[in-house]
């Protein structure tokens, strides 16, 4: 796995990781063509989450943490599934670290830390089309001159007034 997406070795524990939870929701004939997933929690695995590991990607930057100006997406590396909820493992190449996120672009034909993409080309992918859970309405504030803007997930403003 590591060869193929052009990764060094300090990266074999999120491979190992990753092949296990892909070898868990594997049909095995041992148990009747049933997974391993399926045995312990007695449904059928999804599997349309799936993704090459390795495979170059995009995380989006909210809203709230860019500057007008800033590129919509930094670039990374994914390296598997979060166990505990409907996230991606990625590894964020500028920052040198791993990070945890949903709202991701996949670019499954790329591989390896190298070459990246330009800011013009973040800036183009559509983040609008992907299918999201999200677990509510997220709600930003912004204080200005005596009024509360908030500004709500579909774009709209409302203002009142502080004091």
């Amino acid at each position: 796995m590591l060869h193929h997406a052009k990764l060094d070795k300090r990266f074999w524990a999120e491979a190992a990781m990753t092949a296990i939870y892909v070898k868990n929701r594997l049909p095995s004939p041992k148990i009747e063509h049933k997974t391993p997933f399926e045995i312990v929690y007695k449904s059928k695995p999804s599997v349309k989450h799936m993704r090459v590991f390795g495979c170059r990607t995009y995380i989006l930057t909210p809203k709230e943490k860019r500057l007008k100006w800033d590129p919509k997406a930094r670039a990374g590396i994914f390296l598997g599934y979060e166990e505990v909820s409907k996230a991606y493992r990625l590894y964020d190449i500028e920052a040198g670290q791993v990070v945890i996120s949903r709202d991701v672009n996949f670019d499954e034909s790329t591989f390896g830390l190298s070459p990246t993409i330009s800011d013009e080309d973040v800036d183009d992918l559509d983040f609008e089309s992907l299918d999201i859970d999200n677990d509510g309405p997220r709600q930003t504030e912004s204080k200005c001159a005596g009024f509360l803007f908030l500004f709500a997930p579909s774009g709209h403003r409302r203002r009142r007034k502080i004091w």
